[in-house]
């Protein structure tokens, strides 16, 4: 049966359907799509957020800053898996592969992610078909990309939910560090990028976006994504900022930091390492 929800805006009515009412949904999109474009063309859009007071405040930079890195593993990065053919997440990893470089020199915290499962028992319900096909514990798809992960330094763990936050360890490796700033870089900018975004904010952290430090499957969302949280939860600057801003923590020629041990949900069996069904 063919259920209805108002959605804000436009004066529409948002069919929820199945297979049989797709075309509707079709032409309500369509409608919508011109309805949204001749808002913006009217002037509607940036310039009724600033009347609001969106993007009134700078957040700025604090004193204890630490880089995190959402999902920049091979099954994003890497051309020859499904998910890792995207020219802007390519760019975004060796852009943040330079600010990486720099942060470890001067001894800044730095926590990267990947995104796995011990099976679809404890995954979300995904719309995405192609996390479905691998992307468990061991899967080639989960392994850090090497432009990226330095072992011996980074706090290294699995999330399986969007968020970098959400049901990890990364809240108390910040607080150990006395991190006032989260520096976000990752993938993808519209999905994981965004709700670790919001997730910082709502732990009390300066939440920072290096814009080139982010990378998603189309520039379109990616843009759309960083204007959003940039008028509500974040600073969203550039490579170069950062990389000033980093310039005031002196450059350490000592021995990196020990090895901190890699956090993750282990698998408790070789069946849990697979996807049902």
């Amino acid at each position: 049966m063919l259920r209805e929800t108002v959605v804000a805006g436009c004066g529409s009515i948002l069919p929820q359907t199945n297979e049989t009412g797709r075309s509707r949904l079709d032409k309500f999109l369509t409608r919508r799509a011109g309805c949204l474009q001749k808002n913006r063309r009217a002037g509607m859009s940036d310039s009724s957020y600033a009347a609001a007071g969106y993007s009134a405040m700078n957040i700025g930079f604090g004193d204890r800053p630490a880089v995190i890195v959402v999902d920049f593993q091979v099954g994003f990065t890497r051309p020859e898996f499904q998910m890792g053919r995207s020219p802007h997440v390519h760019r975004a990893v060796e852009n943040t592969a330079k600010l990486l470089k720099d942060a470890r020199s001067r001894n800044i915290p730095v926590a990267t992610c990947s995104v796995a499962w011990g099976s679809t028992r404890d995954m979300p319900h995904w719309k995405i078909s192609t996390l479905y096909k691998g992307w468990c514990y061991g899967d080639p798809t989960t392994v850090m990309d090497d432009r990226i992960a330095v072992p011996e330094y980074d706090f290294h763990f699995h999330k399986n939910a969007p968020s970098m936050f959400f049901g990890t360890p990364l809240t108390t490796f910040l607080n150990r560090n006395q991190v006032d700033t989260v520096i976000v870089t990752g993938c993808v900018t519209s999905g994981c990028v965004r709700a670790t975004i919001i997730d910082s904010f709502s732990h009390g952290y300066r939440t920072m976006v290096p814009e080139e430090c982010c990378g998603d499957m189309e520039e379109g969302p990616h843009r759309d994504n960083l204007r959003d949280v940039g008028r509500r939860y974040a600073d969203v600057i550039t490579l170069a900022d950062t990389l000033g801003y980093l310039e005031r923590f002196p450059k350490s020629a000592a021995t990196p930091p020990p090895r901190t041990r890699t956090a993750r949900r282990h698998p408790t069996s070789a069946a849990d390492r697979r996807p049902a069904g």
